[in-house]
């Protein structure tokens, strides 16, 4: 009788959610900086260039591409690090290859690329396996900031468009139309927004929950913890809910009518409708983080919005990969300035060896200086991180504008409450030492 009483509230409850008869608590609304963000937009382009320079010159050096020396017959072929710059850059500016030349022609030099090559270079360099190895580097590498602080994530899918006409929203529940798409399904973090894992499956009217156990487990290894997953009700099964209990994380999927308290094996299954019965708003307050990967596809789609224009498959699909770390990329130099001060003193100890740390640690005016620590191996991290959290107190506590050229650290007069030298409205902190941090 106890199960029966459960099962009819159960049933009421979801009848209340499809019918829109459920009362919703209210959510707080979350407050946007619109300060720092038009900061973050006015130096989007020259970060994003920087982070893609700094980002594959690492990836190259962690897999023992950069410098090797390739033998054989013919002309030496081009660095496999410049080819995966134009890949990304030309995505970034959602040009043709013609356009991606001229771009490497304008930026080699900030880009750190070594010679200009052609569009056809551009183009063979889709099928290389070396600038592969790299690109899938550099989609790990995006994720190394926030690896100590996503805890919850979210699983959809969505066609991207081959062409100009085509509009998924309108076209997916055709199966005919839905051959011209490429499909992805992907894996998002609902704090921070990176793009956490990522599948192209070969069939454009492929189901989504075939690809969520390769997804979860990918991002299992490249985070510390998860905490909570939340999916929609394509999801919805047993199975799913074991394979989230098994990587110690709690499943919040979206209900359908008819659905029945029996485990069948399944405790996770079971514990989550029990969760919802006992407390549905908390348990809806954590299952519509969902949206967040919706929202993340859509953000994808208007950042990207020229169609894919490879026609070959292997090469369509590694043009919107790199769109995918075009995207990982360009969030992160948005988090820098929007989310970096919240929790950067307590969660430093990931930054170090991150060859783009100083991108979501440190402001914008002395980056060229700190570039060469952050590329560095960072032998007196104890030096760095105690740096670092110093420049990031005094950025959270003041409003500097520019840098004195200093080279000794700034000192708080305790009489007076500020820094020597200043008023507590605006500080000119310190350049980088001069001096090597001690060995």
């Amino acid at each position: 009788m106890r199960i029966d009483r459960k099962q009819r509230k159960l049933d009421e409850l979801i009848r209340e959610l499809k019918d829109k008869e459920f009362k919703y608590a209210p959510r707080e609304e979350r407050e946007i900086n619109w300060s720092r963000y038009d900061e973050a937009q006015l130096n989007e382009i020259n970060d994003m260039l920087l982070m893609i320079r700094d980002t594959v010159g690492e990836a190259a050096i962690r897999l023992h591409i950069k410098g090797a020396k390739f033998e054989g017959p013919g002309r030496p072929p081009y660095p496999p690090e410049d080819l995966a710059k134009a890949i990304l850059m030309q995505q970034y500016f959602s040009v043709a290859n013609r356009g991606a030349a001229g771009l490497v022609l304008l930026f080699k030099e900030k880009m750190g690329i070594k010679h200009a090559f052609s569009y056809k270079t551009i183009e063979r360099a889709y099928d290389d396996p070396l600038v592969t190895l790299i690109l899938n580097e550099v989609f790990k590498m995006t994720q190394e900031p926030v690896k100590e602080l996503e805890k919850d994530f979210s699983a959809d899918g969505a066609g991207l468009p081959t062409s100009m006409k085509q509009n998924w929203e309108r076209d997916k529940d055709d199966e005919d139309k839905q051959a011209g798409y490429e499909k992805m399904v992907a894996m998002v973090g609902t704090t921070y927004g990176l793009v956490s894992a990522v599948e192209f499956p070969d069939n454009p009217m492929a189901h989504d929950p075939p690809f969520f156990d390769p997804l979860l487990q990918e991002t299992s290894g490249s985070y510390s913890s998860i905490e909570l997953v939340c999916l929609d009700e394509a999801f919805l099964s047993r199975d799913d809910c074991d394979l989230i209990e098994k990587v110690g994380a709690v499943p919040r999927i979206s209900l359908k009518r008819g659905i029945t308290l029996k485990r069948k094996g399944s405790w996770a299954w079971a514990e989550m409708l029990l969760d919802f019965i006992e407390d549905p708003q908390q348990w809806l307050h954590d299952y519509h983080l969902r949206s967040i990967s919706e929202t993340v596809f859509s953000v994808y789609k208007r950042d990207f919005c020229t169609p894919l224009r490879k026609r070959i498959l292997q090469r369509r699909k590694k043009e919107a990969f790199s769109r995918v770390c075009d995207y990982n990329m360009k969030r992160l130099c948005y988090l820098r300035y929007l989310r970096a001060c919240r929790a950067l003193e307590k969660h430093l100890a990931f930054c170090p060896k991150a060859p783009f740390a100083w991108f979501i640690a440190y402001p914008i005016y002395e980056r060229k200086t700190l570039r060469v620590w952050a590329a560095s191996e960072c032998r007196a991290s104890n030096f760095w991180l105690e740096f670092l959290a110093q420049q990031a107190t005094w950025r959270c506590e003041t409003s500097a504008s520019c840098f004195s050229g200093s080279s000794t650290l700034p000192r708080r007069d305790p009489a007076r409450g500020n820094m020597e030298g200043g008023s507590r409205a605006r500080m000119t902190p310190c350049r980088f030492p001069r001096t090597a941090p001690p060995s």
